[in-house]
């Protein structure tokens, strides 16, 4: 005769626990340089600053988690410092991240011979002349890396290519004309110097308005955005949006109200609105609203807007807001790009996204590529998380590669919703060499898991470039744990309803 486990899905015997993560933004708005040879970017401060409220009053940011530097705050040092102690290591996994630059992007060529140049950052301090000073694309990798399983939104108001002339053409004579947001190479500078006696000033040259008549041929090798090419690992849950391509130019323009920002900046907060569209939606808004502004004459250039999701296979973001939800969290949490196995979970015998009813029995299909000791785990509202396995009746949670049912004995398990209603949660199956431990109790926090999974030693890992080598490893935290690299998670998210 089958045993029954009677699940609980609510929060009636959990401790008091914190329900909200660390919310982490740092805005960034360099509207004028240190040198005098580099245009000013018009705009860019007004886009740190609405980008900061958006953030407080439609996202709930709490004001002390919203840093921003503007000018000569946003050094390329300061940027980097910034990035790593406030947004990776002041957050963690399912906190919600966001990270946004408005100035002049640039171009430097590559040493390393894996293309012709990298996409930059030009901050306050960079020196046109020689390139220097400026945040390159592999940085700006390594760094993201580390947010993953972090519920990230990345904003980049600037352009990475573009091209030069000596004046805004004459068809726009009449009408308000920005530079374009891209800082040439010192060897366009030059080239530009050759062919111009005059001084290079802050109105020496501009960018010319369709970005087209010299642009910088777009090269297989350049493509893309800051994480279009290989990553040293996935940064699962990270949202990047870009004001351009590569071989385009990014504006700014005059808004509604008579002021000048950043288009993507502006298109980016008519869209999302009071934060609760769907992404999906968004990212459809973004580019139609960038080019009913070119329609119209209110917008220099052809910019089209990029976008670059990093997600599971079992996670759509189309339908979730802007940062998720706390299902969103604690899926994007449980993911290990520095481990080789791969590992699936499917709830039986209903179809994925096919609601339970309660008193319903289940099941869990887990598929592994690797051996190891098996955790299964649902994970709630309220940063909360109850074991399923190991239990009472099956200790022992070493699997072989392979199929897998679980419970394997004959049980089954019983949806049950008491004393609060049912809801969405988030199933989640862990894979590791080592035993974690897990399984001494029911109920946990979920950091209480993350740390049995040292996560804060994958960020580490996941910040080391592929041709440095393996990282150094951290002391471990007190109990059982595993290293980056020996385990691997599945979620599947559910839902059950009462009867």
């Amino acid at each position: 005769m089958a045993r029954a486990f009677c699940w609980i899905l609510t929060a009636a015997l959990f401790p008091a626990l914190s329900a909200a993560g660390a919310d982490r933004a740092l805005v960034i708005g360099i509207e004028r340089y240190a040198s005098t040879a580099v245009p000013p970017t018009a705009g860019s401060e007004r886009d740190a600053r609405e980008l900061s409220r958006f953030l407080t009053a439609r996202m709930g940011f709490p004001p002390g988690s919203v840093r921003m530097l503007l000018n000569e705050e946003a050094t390329a040092s300061r940027i980097e410092k910034e990035f790593q102690s406030w947004l990776i290591a002041g957050s963690g996994p399912g906190d919600r991240v966001f990270f946004s630059y408005s100035g002049h992007g640039s171009r430097v060529p590559r040493t390393d011979g894996a293309g012709d140049f990298h996409n930059t950052l030009a901050p306050y301090d960079v020196d046109p002349e020689s390139g220097a000073h400026q945040v390159l694309d592999t940085t700006i990798r390594r760094l993201v890396n580390q947010l993953a399983g972090r519920r990230a939104v990345l904003l980049f108001d600037s352009c990475h290519s573009g091209s030069i002339a000596r004046s805004l053409s004459s068809a726009q004579a009449g009408k308000r004309a920005f530079s374009g947001r891209y800082l040439p190479t010192p060897a366009e500078i030059s080239a530009f110097r050759g062919s111009n006696s005059g001084s290079l000033g802050r109105e020496s040259f501009v960018v010319t308005a369709t970005g087209s008549s010299r642009s910088v041929p777009a090269k297989s090798a350049d493509r893309g955005m800051f994480l279009t090419t290989t990553m040293e690992g996935a940064g699962s849950g990270v949202i990047s949006i870009a004001a351009a391509a590569d071989h385009q130019v990014a504006f700014p323009f005059q808004a509604p109200d008579g002021k000048v920002m950043g288009a993507l900046t502006w298109a980016f907060l008519e869209s999302v609105g009071g934060g609760a569209s769907p992404f999906g939606k968004v990212r459809t808004e973004i580019p139609a609203a960038i080019a009913r502004l070119q329609a119209a004459g209110l917008l220099q250039g052809e910019q089209v807007p990029q976008f670059d999701v990093r997600t599971t296979d079992t996670l759509s973001l189309e339908s979730q807001p802007l940062f998720g939800t706390w299902q969103t969290a604690a899926a994007t949490a449980m993911q290990n790009p520095a481990c080789p196995g791969r590992l699936s979970l499917r709830m039986a015998p209903k179809r994925p996204g096919e609601p339970y009813r309660e008193g319903e029995t289940f099941a869990f299909d887990v598929e592994s590529s690797m051996q190891g000791y098996l955790y299964l785990l649902v994970f709630s509202e309220g940063r909360k998380a109850s074991c399923l396995i190991p239990n009472v009746l099956d200790r022992d949670p070493r699997i072989s590669a392979g199929k897998s049912r679980f419970p394997r004995k004959g049980e089954e398990f019983v949806v049950t919703c008491h004393p609060a209603p049912c809801g969405t949660d988030v199933a989640v199956a862990i894979v590791s060499e080592q035993p974690l431990g897990l399984g001494e109790k029911e109920n946990y926090a979920w950091d209480e898991i993350f740390g049995r999974l040292r996560l804060k030693e994958l960020e580490a890992y996941l910040g080391v470039p592929a041709v440095a080598g393996a990282p150094a490893r951290r002391k471990a935290t007190a109990g059982p744990t595993a290293p980056a690299g020996t385990w691997q998670a599945a979620t599947a998210i559910f839902e059950s309803r009462k009867r």
